[in-house]
């Protein structure tokens, strides 16, 4: 009993055709994704900058003083 081997394997192609409606789907859904991650991120830092803002500048105590003396005793705003 001889073997014999195969000199030229049989390969089996599939032809794809590339769908261009297709790719526009997912590039049009890439760029929502991106766009999303960028408002996320542009409203994030508006917060941290205006969380920043009241940190470095915060309310002066004579400013809390006034307004508390305007509307209460003297003796109830003698905290400060």
């Amino acid at each position: 009993m001889k073997m014999q081997t195969l000199i030229q394997p049989e390969i089996k192609l599939k032809i794809v055709n590339f769908d261009n409606s297709t790719y526009k789907i997912k590039e049009k859904l890439n760029n929502a994704k991106f766009s999303l991650k960028f408002k996320f991120y542009q409203k994030l830092f508006l917060i941290l900058l205006t969380s920043c803002t009241f940190l470095i500048f915060p309310e002066l105590p004579k400013n809390s003083e006034v307004l508390c003396e305007k509307y209460h005793s003297i003796e109830a705003c003698n905290v400060w």
